[in-house]
């Protein structure tokens, strides 16, 4: 693997600091003789340096979009989920499964990741025999990951036990009644906390996910008080992103600036308070060459209509650019792929990219943002990563970083498999 060290500048003019797959070297107070010397012995190090986090067995990754329905109404949605009630033919859906299973090697494992569009657990007519089919044919057995909202009764709460699914439930909170209210009026917290409370006694590998809006920016601390005494120790965060087909635009989105400033006290919150818990900013990761999702570098994600798109926020053939993020469809008892779609999407490297994002210092931290992201707010080819997240990032990181410097608690709060230390 190509293992390299992204050296940022934090906050101050001689604080820098060394980053790569699996630690943080920080050269605080450092001159120019001595950033050279230790870049030097940082790179020296790499090869010999452990994969804590490399998975002891390669998986070859599918997606599948069951339905479009959905039985919440969120304002934000970027799929207008329960706008429409397609549901994904289980013909259809075994044909993806067995043609992606034919491409395995036999040390493979199959990676299935059931997600919306709508939500996935509500026709378990289609989920639970498409499991049981990857699971017959599948050599190596299945790892089934799932995205819900997590409003599922009781017989499929012991489906996903039974079936080792890890999962992300989305859930906002305190924000919850507001934002995420039922398709025909009322409350899903309840029932939400409820399930995520019984996942967790269940030891099902759990984590929350939560959207911050406008509204919501002043009570995310509140939300980590909500989350730890329901005993949730991994909490992803997401700002809302208005696209062109969700339901509010850019309305609820907030402020990048005001977001990057509660989401760093809301790390120090969570740090200070001894609460376990793993934070997944979404704006921090390990430096990589590679494109920042798996949408440029061949995502295959079935959807209820039997094509195959690249990003799950296009999922409908009526979507504005599924001509270019819509990779295929399945047909004739295969996946069939279109090599010129997938060459375009292959371009979207930041590398490519005009307008700072090839020269940018945090370039490899972020893979240049989400490129749907970038396609929505300036259209295609895209010319630079979305304002928004360029606001957030060069914000946050170097405080972010100067802070893990500073306070070790930060670091288990925002980082895995990370060694932290200090020159």
């Amino acid at each position: 693997m190509d293992r390299k060290v992204v050296v940022a500048r934090i906050m101050g003019d001689r604080n820098f600091a060394f980053i790569s797959e699996d630690r943080i070297v920080f050269a605080i107070d450092a001159s120019a003789e001595e950033l050279e010397g230790l870049l030097l012995e940082e790179r020296a190090y790499l090869p010999d340096s452990p994969e804590t986090c490399s998975a002891s067995q390669s998986t070859v990754s599918l997606g599948i979009i069951p339905t479009f329905d959905c039985n919440l109404h969120c304002g934000y949605c970027y799929a207008r989920g329960g706008d429409s009630r397609e549901v994904l033919n289980l013909d259809v859906g075994k044909t993806a499964i067995r043609s992606v299973i034919q491409e395995m090697s036999s040390e493979h494992i199959l990676d299935i990741s059931l997600v919306g569009g709508g939500e996935p657990l509500l026709h378990m007519e289609i989920v639970d025999p498409l499991i049981a089919y990857a699971e017959k044919e599948s050599p190596n057995g299945v790892k089934v990951g799932i995205v819900t909202n997590g409003t599922f009764g009781h017989s499929t709460l012991q489906w996903l036990v039974q079936n080792s699914v890890s999962v992300r439930v989305s859930f906002d909170g305190v924000m919850q009644s507001e934002q995420r209210p039922f398709l025909g009026g009322g409350s899903s917290h309840d029932l939400v906390t409820q399930n995520i409370k019984a996942l967790l006694s269940e030891g099902v590998p759990l984590t929350v996910q939560s959207i911050v809006t406008n509204k919501g920016l002043d009570s995310l601390n509140d939300t980590v008080d909500l989350l730890h005494d329901l005993g949730v120790d991994s909490w992803k965060v997401e700002p809302v992103q208005g696209t062109v087909i969700s339901r509010s635009g850019t309305r609820q989105e907030p402020d990048p600036l005001q977001f990057a400033k509660r989401l760093l006290d809301c790390i120090h919150y969570i740090a200070n308070s001894g609460y376990s818990m793993k934070v997944d900013t979404g704006f921090f990761g390990r430096p990589s060459v590679s494109h920042y999702c798996g949408m440029s570098t061949g995502n295959r994600i079935i959807t209820p209509e039997g094509l195959v798109t690249s990003c799950v926020e296009v999922a409908r053939a009526s979507d504005p650019y599924s001509n270019i993020v819509m990779t295929g469809r399945v047909a004739n008892g295969k996946i069939l792929l279109d090599v010129n779609r997938q060459q375009l999407l292959n371009s979207l490297h930041f590398s490519n990219q005009e307008g700072g994002c090839s020269k940018c210092e945090w370039r490899f931290i972020c893979g240049g943002g989400c490129p749907m992201s970038n396609i929505w707010r300036g259209g295609y080819p895209p010319i630079r990563k979305s304002s928004f997240t360029c606001s957030v990032e060069h914000w946050l990181l170097p405080r972010l970083l100067l802070d893990i410097a500073e306070d070790p608690r930060i670091a288990e709060v925002v980082m895995d498999c990370y060694e932290v230390q200090r020159c």
